[in-house]
């Protein structure tokens, strides 16, 4: 199999995917519809355009075939495994509690190895994530394993 032989069906799985969820996002009342749609029709369009890149390259020339490596099979189980992980950790543990354990997971999983940066950019994000969701926009998430240490 050629890779963008594999691009063009993972493209076109994802945006299958994609306008499920965009199906079930039209049902939700009022304004918490508009963030998961907005989102979902920006992932549409940049999956949309994979596609037809992929199709563009497949015209020009076939494509180079597939070279499997363990560490690329790795990163993707762990890239994969990761967000399975995170999704069912948001609704146990909170939304951002789950950001701050599975992000350096991750990151060292696919090869960041100074731990330095690792911490300093998965503060950074949680930082970013409280104000923007907590902060700015008041909006109610989960309970916190990590804003409940203490109380």
């Amino acid at each position: 199999m050629r890779r963008l032989h594999l691009e063009i069906l993972a493209g076109l799985i994802a945006g299958g995917v994609l306008l499920i969820f965009f199906m079930q996002a039209m049902g939700y009342r009022g304004g918490s519809g508009m963030m998961p749609r907005s989102v979902l029709i920006l992932a549409l369009a940049l999956t949309a355009i994979w596609i037809f890149q992929s199709g563009l390259g497949l015209r020009r020339h076939a494509g180079s075939p597939i070279q499997w490596n363990q560490f690329a099979i790795w990163r993707f189980v762990a890239l994969f495994g990761g967000t399975a992980i995170a999704v069912m950790g948001i609704s146990t543990l909170g939304y951002f509690t789950s950001a701050a354990i599975i992000l350096p997971l991750v990151a060292m999983a696919i090869g960041y190895r100074r731990p330095l940066p690792i911490v300093i950019a998965t503060v950074a994000f949680v930082a970013v994530l409280f104000s923007v969701f907590h902060l700015l926009l008041n909006i109610p998430l989960p309970p916190e394993a990590i804003l409940s240490i203490g109380s």
